[in-house]
């Protein structure tokens, strides 16, 4: 079924003579399709749901809703917005990509994301220390616990992107002939501007430092933040647990709810501890603990989290 009306909507697409499609039979819906060549085999597409005629002798697109495109030179059919909800309310989503599949924009973003950050590393000097810097921040934060990665992505680019190179008609032609051409062009394009250059080659000059530092620290089992990143990933899931600390030869044991152990500081509060709270600040003579503090994290019974070197200790 689906087959047969993606055949009729490609035909009506590739036939310069008719202009507008009704689908109300076959979407049950109230809308036509309105077909404007935007270049020589690329067709945009549009909802309407008023009048067919008024539409073509009074040209009243204002009133029409962008829904897709079809590429005349790959014969594919791409659904945006409202048409792909028609469609996946008539015949499930399962069909797309077979028959119809989504505008290909974050492939575009994806690849132009890539040539970006290619382009750039061929044209910085990368200066990595020999050991883990004493003081770290926040690009090496993110480099280390949330993996960030030496590339641009999305976010990073779409902003630029629209300013500096507006996603045209052609770019679209362009990108289903030949993806890789069309992004090193977008690339090019983009990067011409000098400020805007600079400052992409910065950013990616510090996070690649930043990632070089993370695995630096990640091959150092004893450093904080492996210490910290390794609690974090046990008690991801969980809402309390009990937490044994040793310091000074002082040692206690008490639960605490997970989300006030979630930083990358590595500082805690006995504040944030269930029971006698001024009784822990008294016995250690703060208002805080540090992750070289904490022995074990148990949870159920289990231990989930443990500094081996800190066990030996008790």
């Amino acid at each position: 079924m689906v087959e047969e009306i993606v055949k009729e909507i490609k035909a009506f697409c590739r036939n310069k003579d008719v202009s507008v499609m009704d689908l109300r039979e076959k979407f049950d819906t109230c809308y036509k399709l309105v077909k404007i060549w935007l270049t020589e085999t690329l067709v945009g597409l549009f909802l309407v749901s008023t009048d067919t005629e008024e539409i073509i002798t009074n040209k009243r697109f204002d009133v029409a809703e962008f829904c897709g495109f079809y590429s005349a030179k790959k014969d594919q059919l791409f659904v945006e917005g409202l048409f792909r909800f028609m469609f996946v309310y008539k015949f499930s989503d399962k069909i797309c990509g077979d028959s119809w599949c989504m505008f290909p924009y974050q492939e575009m973003m994806q690849l132009l994301c890539s040539a970006i950050t290619e382009r750039c590393k061929a044209e910085m000097n990368i200066e990595v220390p020999d050991k883990i810097p004493e003081k770290l921040g926040n690009p090496e934060e993110v480099a280390f616990f949330e993996g960030g990665k030496a590339e641009f992505n999305t976010e990073d680019v779409e902003g630029i992107a629209r300013y500096k190179a507006t996603i045209f008609n052609s770019d679209i032609e362009k990108f289903l002939d030949c993806p890789e051409s069309w992004a090193k062009e977008k690339a090019d394009t983009i990067l011409g501007y000098d400020k805007v250059k600079q400052n992409f080659v910065r950013v990616m000059k510090c996070r690649t430092e930043a990632a070089a530092i993370a695995q630096m620290i990640a091959a150092d089992t004893k450093h904080p933040w492996c210490k910290i990143k390794r609690l974090l990933d046990a008690i991801e899931d969980k809402k309390t647990v009990t937490l044994v600390i040793l310091r000074d030869g002082k040692n206690a044991a008490f639960k605490m709810a997970t989300e006030h152990l979630k930083n990358y500081e590595g500082f805690y509060y006995f504040w944030n501890a269930s029971g006698d709270t001024a009784g822990l600040e008294q016995e250690f003579g703060s208002t805080r603990f540090t992750i070289n503090d904490i022995v074990c994290a148990q949870y159920r019974g289990k231990t989930i989290y443990q500094d081996a070197e800190k066990a030996k200790q008790l």
